[in-house]
């Protein structure tokens, strides 16, 4: 699979607007079109994330909806530059209650945040939605992290791309 026309056109325009303490990286090209392809396959039409960036533009090629989060304001007004249709991003303390998504459910939740706080947002995303990508997952400060999520009887994990940082993927049983 290869990146799509519109993907690359605000890609291009990401890297145009995105702040100069950022590299703009975000994710990479790997799971980028793994979840690309995922979103696709599994008729994903709503997305909500926690750390804006390269994978926002990701999800946007196949949802129609992207709420995102990130606790960096720079970043948030970087996206927002882009004009998504579609897509709102928002500044997150990572603790206090998001009311704007009281009643909502999404098709899936990505979790790529504030390092320090993936927890917290994977507890958030959970009360929203039954499958949640976690980014980095096999960074060393994860491990403990996610030890016991990984356990929970009531979801399926699974380290979908291998290699040095992973994503890992959690879907509430019976969903798959």
């Amino acid at each position: 699979m290869r990146l799509d026309s519109i993907s690359k056109k605000y890609l291009a325009k990401w890297k145009e607007v995105i702040h100069p303490r950022s590299s703009g990286w975000g994710i990479g090209i790997e799971p980028f079109l793994y979840l690309q392809q995922y979103g696709k396959d599994n008729n994903i039409k709503s997305v909500l994330e926690f750390g804006t960036g390269r994978s926002t533009i990701c999800f946007k090629s196949f949802a129609d909806t992207v709420i995102t989060f990130d606790a960096l304001e720079w970043i948030v007004d970087s996206m927002n530059k882009l004009n998504l249709p579609g897509v709102t991003a928002s500044v997150w303390d990572n603790k206090s209650p998001i009311k704007s998504l009281n009643g909502h459910r999404f098709d899936m939740a990505f979790i790529d945040g504030t390092q320090e706080k993936r927890d917290v947002q994977f507890d958030v995303a959970k009360q929203y939605t039954d499958v949640i990508f976690v980014h980095d997952i096999k960074l060393p400060h994860y491990h403990k992290m996610f030890a016991t999520r990984k356990k929970d009887e009531k979801y399926h994990y699974e380290n979908v791309i291998p290699g040095r940082l992973g994503l890992g993927l959690f879907i509430k049983k019976g969903m798959q």
